[in-house]
């Protein structure tokens, strides 16, 4: 565009050729910006989207410029360019005002979801944090207390996590961590949340969830942590303690996770590697894997 510009204002002087140069250029662009913007997935799609919109609009304004400039008289100058070119000066100007508005409100947009993503999120282990556990737990049992339902409550906690710390270091024990989440992600179904609620401590927690079934998945994730390995391939014979109880809409979030936690204190005073079960109505019933307790879950 700079070379035909100059072209036509020093060795072939024609404003008409300088224009259809000049807005053919920027309407492919902002036609290119848009498409772009457009074909974006996710949350930044919706983001961008306004900003979309500026430049596209503008890219037909353009075109509509450049249609009526090749087809009309040969124009004597920038001063005598008629409405099309006056207009066109007009939306320039808004244009820019609304792109940067528009830009502005996107990087805005994805400054806070950011923030909120870090404020949610636990900055190792890539799972919700306690605070969301909280929120979504209360939530989801005011949600039982008018459907009738439960809630299934699952608390873990790394076995002898102070000793693969001391003797292998910190990161070590962070891939751990890391580890055990990837597990828990993966054996956790639709609709529920992984967090990590303490330094080595994981709450699960499983919506419309019976006891018995919260007791089993409870179960898997014992037994693959008994073959996970991680990112080093360090061998460390992990294993964890798991306390499950199933919480209906009469009580308290906290209620419930205290619940698991009288049951996951159990387990570890038991010899760890286990899982205990305490009913909602706070009794007890305990084993060390699925089939020892099988039958006396409720």
């Amino acid at each position: 565009m700079a070379l035909a510009s100059s072209w036509y204002s020093f060795v072939d002087p024609s404003v008409q050729a300088r224009v259809l140069w000049y807005t053919g250029c920027a309407a492919l662009g902002r036609a290119w910006i848009a498409t772009d913007v457009f074909r974006l997935a996710g949350p930044e799609r919706s983001r961008l989207r306004p900003i979309a919109w500026v430049f596209g609009t503008f890219g037909v304004i353009l075109l509509w410029r450049w249609l009526w400039s090749a087809m009309g008289p040969p124009m004597a100058g920038f001063l005598a360019a008629g409405f099309i070119h006056g207009l066109t000066l007009l939306t320039y100007v808004g244009f820019v005002l609304f792109k940067d508005l528009a830009l502005l409100d996107a990087t805005v947009s994805r400054l806070i979801a950011e923030t909120r993503h870090l404020a949610d999120t636990d900055p190792l282990a890539g799972l919700a944090n306690r605070r969301v556990a909280m929120g979504c737990g209360q939530a989801w049992l005011d949600r039982a207390r008018q459907a009738g339902s439960s809630l299934g409550v699952i608390l873990l906690d790394v076995d002898h996590f102070k000793s693969i710390n001391d003797q292998y270091g910190h990161a070590a024990g962070d891939d751990v961590l890391v580890a055990v989440a990837r597990v828990l992600e993966c054996l956790v179904p639709p609709g529920g949340l992984a967090a990590r609620v303490g330094g080595e401590e994981f709450l699960l927690l499983l919506p419309d969830t019976a006891l018995e079934e919260a007791a089993r998945l409870a179960e898997s994730a014992r037994l693959a942590l008994h073959h996970l390995e991680p990112s080093d391939s360090r061998r460390l014979d992990l294993s964890a303690s798991f306390g499950v109880t199933m919480a209906t809409g009469h009580v308290a979030i906290d209620t419930a996770i205290a619940q698991a936690d009288r049951a996951l204190l159990t387990a570890k005073a038991s010899g760890r590697d286990q899982v205990f079960v305490v009913p909602a109505d706070g009794g007890a019933g305990s084993g060390n894997n699925l089939l020892s307790f099988s039958g006396s879950l409720g």
